[in-house]
């Protein structure tokens, strides 16, 4: 997918070059630093700031378990959120349902009876215990 909108603006979580601007995007910073650098008087540095972590090789997600409504997690969630952000909520059935209503508020279409099947197979398979 290209970038879509979600509420609060624009998501390129499944856009499929998002991972080759990375080192691109890296490589523009540590030139504006260096450039930076140099117009400063300054001898340019070629390491990391201490505050940013490495830039690491992005792990596929891990595949969401089978069930009744893995479809339209997959489908539905995955339209502004990484799956690891659903999955990682933890929530009960009625916290599922309350989030789900404040994702279709805010955009997700979903209709009640597919609120239902999300909300159950997100608290079965991801539940707080």
């Amino acid at each position: 997918m290209y970038p879509t909108r979600c509420s609060g603006g624009w998501s390129l979580m499944n856009s499929p070059g998002r991972l080759r601007l990375v080192p691109a995007i890296a490589s523009l910073m540590t030139c504006c630093a260096v450039t930076a650098q140099q117009a400063r008087g300054q001898q340019p540095t070629t390491q990391q700031p201490a505050t940013q972590p490495p830039i690491t090789q992005h792990q596929p997600p891990t595949p969401l378990p089978e069930g009744v409504g893995k479809a339209l997690v997959e489908r539905t969630c995955a339209q502004c959120h990484s799956l690891e952000t659903v999955t990682g909520a933890r929530l009960t059935r009625k916290q599922w349902e309350g989030r789900i209503d404040q994702m279709v508020a805010k955009g997700a279409k979903l209709s009640d009876d597919d609120i239902d099947v999300v909300a159950a197979y997100l608290a079965t398979n991801f539940g707080p215990g």
